[in-house]
């Protein structure tokens, strides 16, 4: 399926913390809409201050089958450079037991 939208690697490479947040939190939304999701359960923290529990985002299960949202409540880091390491993000994802599939 064709997406209204690309963002390209190029500007994924060039993109710190400040810039990546709004273009997932705009990303996470349209694909929360298309696949159906409850909207008022989308969360997306844009405040690096805020505690979050270790989720930047959140998304419900979708409706309808998505290419990207798992088929379950799904749970977000939004990192750039090193901070997205996997071994890195282990510890920043808090309480693991409220988003299960």
């Amino acid at each position: 399926m064709a997406r209204p939208w690309r963002v390209s690697e190029e500007m994924l490479a060039k993109a710190n913390d400040a810039t990546l947040k709004p273009i997932l939190r705009d990303l996470l939304l349209a694909e929360a809409l298309r696949s159906g999701c409850d909207l008022t359960r989308v969360t997306i923290n844009t405040d690096d201050r805020a505690a979050d529990g270790g989720a930047d985002a959140t998304t419900p299960q979708p409706a309808r089958p998505s290419q990207w949202l798992a088929d379950c409540d799904t749970c977000w880091q939004i990192k750039v450079g090193t901070a997205s390491e996997p071994k890195r993000l282990e510890s920043e994802v808090g309480n693991r037991s409220r988003l299960r599939c």
